[in-house]
């Protein structure tokens, strides 16, 4: 014991020395722990490029390739065939499209501050795969509005028109919401707040205007048009969808797409549908005589048609319709001139028994489909001393009332001219 207390007196400088070494680490470990959990650097780089684009630094302009690290404020600029997809903290990615023009400001430290995207001309699809920090935010902000999310999938357009709605020099902000929701605040041309902030929900689409003397929603809430998204949005919409699920199904996303591009449901490309669209064209059978229009219908043979059910419509149409009969090339004569006045409806298929060894110059009553373009039908070959069992297309079986006057023969060109003119 003794020994003891004389080693503790003789040593006791350094024995204190070193526990104020030991207490001094000890206290450095642990503030460097506290200082390093949960916090991290952040890193803002490229991830994929498609295309071309470059990136405007402040010591100039360098062009934009894939694993770059952009510094805060980095202009990026896409051409009319560039895509950028540019990723930060691991969980956030900016998917910038074509023809964009877009800077990003962010903080040092990925769980605190912000990540703030600015679009000055074009569009980009933002995605959070995680749920901001209560002291973290993320917004997308463009002259007149600014959108705020917290862990979504949303794009956002902007563009400058010179007109719209009889305004001119407008800002137009337009924002998709694919998954969860953001909040949206208007502003006006002074870049004051022009509205309360609202909640664009899941699945919903608004678009923000704004001019010299106005700015408003002119909607909000309204259901996403797929059809009026481009090809690069609509592809990028598809391969999140794979990942994740969004309000819109991959099926319309990808009907959407198909339709983008100009293809059809079974693969072939679509032609452009014309404004106007004209009747087509009546072919006419190299071995037949037979000729159809909406007045005249000159026929070798004589039809026998079985009347099948009606139902009749209030409005009646009156057609005049005139019957030439010839064999051959050889007119014979006109049976009449019949008078129908009928109301147009469409029936079932009919059976029509066609004998061709007979030739009727007072025809029966003959259905005939009445429409702005009869197709030409081509009749089998006739063969003497048979039946010939046609089935006709639906056709319209009007309910007649009919006035005969018969009439002398005359050259069947004649008919045609004087129908055309009565058409």
């Amino acid at each position: 014991m003794k020994k003891l207390m004389q080693f503790l007196t003789e040593h006791a400088l350094m024995l204190v020395i070193a526990a104020i070494a030991v207490v001094s680490l000890i206290l450095i470990i642990i503030v460097f722990t506290l200082a390093s959990s949960g916090s991290s650097d952040r890193k803002l780089s490229i991830k994929d490029i498609s295309g071309s684009a470059f990136i405007l630094k402040s010591d100039g302009q360098i062009p934009a390739d894939k694993n770059t690290v952009l510094e805060s404020g980095d202009v990026i600029i896409t051409s009319s065939d560039g895509e950028v997809k540019l990723a930060a903290d691991k969980d956030k990615y900016i998917i910038i499209e074509p023809d964009t023009t877009l800077y990003v400001n962010f903080t040092d430290i990925s769980e605190k501050g912000s990540v703030i995207v600015n679009i000055s001309e074009g569009s980009a699809i933002c995605r959070l795969d995680s749920k901001l920090p209560k002291n973290s935010a993320f917004e997308v902000r463009t002259p007149n509005a600014v959108i705020s999310a917290k862990g979504t999938v949303f794009r956002t357009d902007f563009s400058y028109l010179d007109t719209y709605g009889g305004r001119e020099a407008v800002k137009l902000t337009e924002v998709e919401c694919a998954e969860g929701s953001v909040d949206i605040q208007l502003y006006d041309d002074n870049a004051s707040p022009a509205d309360q902030l609202m909640l664009l929900a899941e699945g919903k689409s608004a678009r923000l205007m704004t001019c010299a003397d106005t700015a408003r929603f002119e909607y909000l809430n309204s259901d996403t048009d797929l059809y009026s998204l481009s090809e690069s949005t609509l592809r990028t919409f598809i391969r999140i969808a794979a990942d994740r699920p969004l309000a819109y199904s991959l099926t319309d996303l990808n009907n959407a797409y198909q339709s983008a591009l100009g293809i059809s449901g079974s693969g072939e490309q679509t032609q452009p549908i014309p404004s106007e669209t004209a009747p087509p064209p009546t072919e006419t059978p190299e071995s037949s005589d037979v000729s159809f229009s909406t007045a005249v219908i000159t026929s070798d043979i004589s039809e026998t048609t079985t009347p099948a059910e009606t139902s009749v419509t209030s409005e009646s149409v009156s057609v005049t319709e005139t019957t030439s009969v010839t064999t051959g090339s050889t007119p014979i004569s006109v049976a009449e001139t019949t008078t129908k006045v009928y109301s147009v409806t469409t029936a079932s298929p009919v059976t029509t028994t066609v004998p061709t060894d007979t030739v009727t110059a007072a025809p029966t009553e003959t259905s005939q489909q009445t429409t702005a373009s009869i197709p030409a039908i081509k009749p089998a070959a006739p063969v003497t001393g048979s039946s010939v069992s046609e089935t006709a297309p639906p056709v319209t079986e009007p309910t007649v009332s009919e006035t005969t006057t018969p009439v002398s023969t005359i050259p069947w060109w004649e008919i045609i001219n004087s129908a055309a003119l009565t058409s």
